[in-house]
């Protein structure tokens, strides 16, 4: 019998470092697309600048406090109240 090696993967809060399979039925993906779809799924911020955020720590907008879109926008933001 051989041993051999393979690379599995998560994600890691840039923040605390909470696991994106914390909670999960897998403690790692086999693909890097499986890791992130998954992550996505379970309502992670995954930013267009490689940043990973769990939830509680998700980049939020100042205004309404909705979770960023990955490009740092807020896709509530034509619902702003202008007096704010």
């Amino acid at each position: 019998m051989s041993i051999r090696e393979s690379s599995y993967y998560w994600l890691e809060c840039d923040t605390c470092t909470e696991k994106s399979t914390e909670g999960g039925d897998f403690g790692a993906w086999s693909e890097v697309s499986q890791a992130i779809d998954e992550a996505t799924n379970g309502d992670w911020w995954i930013g267009d600048d490689g940043q990973h955020y769990c939830f509680d720590h998700a980049p939020r907008c100042i205004t309404c406090k909705d979770m960023l879109e990955s490009d740092r926008t807020c896709d509530n933001e034509e619902n702003h109240d202008e007096s704010h």
